[in-house]
C-alpha cells in the first residue's frame, strides 16, 4: 500500500477485494488495519466486496474470530443494512455460524 501511495493511486473495488482477501488470508493483520484505515481515511472506504473478501479470507484459514470480528466492524462503520445487503453473498451467511462458534 505504501507503493500506491506514492505513486497516488487508489485501489478500486475490484483491487481493494484481491488486496484484502490475500492480506487476510495471508494472516497480514496489520497490513489489513492499515489498509481499512487508509480508505477510511480517503473518504472511499472498504466495497462491500471488500468487505466479504475479507471476512472469507479469514474463514479460509480458519480465523473465525477475526472473521467475527471483521464483521461487526462493518456493521458499526456501514451500518446494519449495509450487512444484509452484503447476505447475497454465501459469505454472510457463514458468520452467524462463526459467531456461534466463537460464543459457546
Amino acid at each position: 500500500m505504501k507503493a500506491l501511495k506514492i505513486f497516488g493511486i487508489t485501489p478500486g473495488h475490484s483491487q481493494q477485494s484481491k488486496i484484502v482477501y490475500y492480506l487476510s488470508l495471508y494472516g497480514k493483520n496489520d497490513e489489513v488495519d492499515v489498509l481499512v484505515t487508509d480508505m477510511d481515511s480517503s473518504g472511499s472506504g472498504l466495497s462491500y466486496k471488500a468487505w466479504a473478501s475479507l471476512v472469507d479470507g479469514y474463514c479460509k484459514v480458519d480465523n473465525f474470530s477475526k472473521a467475527s470480528d471483521v464483521y461487526e466492524r462493518m456493521i458499526t462503520k456501514e451500518g446494519l443494512s449495509h450487512a444484509k445487503r452484503k447476505q447475497e453473498s454465501s459469505v454472510w451467511h457463514i458468520v452467524p455460524r462463526v459467531e456461534l462458534k466463537i460464543r459457546f
